[in-house]
């Protein structure tokens, strides 16, 4: 289930583009990189757990191998790999306040079970969510 109504932290956002890798793209292209950013920062798509390439496709109006591609070219990661990095970037907001219990923060960012939580956010930032929260939380 998805809740209709989240009220959490602004956007998150990830690194800028470097131009050059923008540059290697047609207009259209870019057009569907920008889309992508949006759907990723504004409307957190990342946080269904079960959304796909398909799903991105779909919701961009592109193939699932122009996605792929434009995702390579545009951002430099595959999309697991994007959805990932996004969905630690907001777990990092949730865990900043110690009230939200852990597996709360990892079923909202996206993550389907807190083994894959713990695993993704260890590898992307060489901490685990509790040691991430005791050095960086709020009281």
């Amino acid at each position: 289930t998805t809740t209709l109504f989240r009220v959490y932290p602004p956007p998150v956002s990830l690194s800028r583009t470097p131009r050059t890798r923008l540059l290697a793209l047609s207009e259209e292209e870019r057009a569907i990189a920008e889309k992508i950013r949006l759907l990723m920062e504004l409307d957190k798509v990342y946080q269904e757990h079960a959304f796909s390439r398909a799903d991105l496709a779909r919701e961009v109006g592109a193939s699932e191998s122009t996605v792929s591609k434009i995702i390579n070219a545009a951002f430099g990661r595959s999309l697991p790999r994007l959805l990932n990095e996004y969905r630690v970037e907001d777990a990092k907001h949730m865990l900043a306040d110690s009230s939200i219990p852990i597996q709360v923060v990892a079923s909202e960012a996206g993550f389907n079970s807190l083994a894959s939580f713990n695993r993704v956010f260890r590898n992307l930032t060489g901490e685990t969510p509790s040691a991430w929260r005791q050095a960086h939380g709020k009281a």
